[in-house]
């Protein structure tokens, strides 16, 4: 996973652990809008929500993060001050 520059989201399922996963890698999430995925992208403010099933939104985001390296590496930050203070 620390190799990704993106975590790609899960369509029917709510959370695996790759979300917490993604954020002590420092990688960001781009998720599905579900409920348990949803809270903790706004929560954290360093993933991605789309609308479940909304193809478009979920290529655009994709796309755009994977063609912004500043961006990821932002989010990257943003990520891992994330994961220290919840574990802290």
């Amino acid at each position: 996973m620390a190799s990704f520059d993106v975590m790609m989201p899960y369509t029917i399922a709510s959370q695996s652990g790759n979300l917490a996963h993604s954020f002590a890698l420092g990688v960001l999430a781009v998720v599905s809008g579900l409920e348990g995925l949803k809270a903790e992208a706004e929560a954290s403010g360093v993933a991605i929500a789309v609308t479940p099933g909304d193809r478009e939104a979920l290529k655009r985001s994709i796309l755009m993060n994977i063609g912004d390296a500043s961006l990821r590496k932002q989010y990257a930050r943003h990520a891992r001050t994330y994961f220290q203070k919840k574990t802290a």
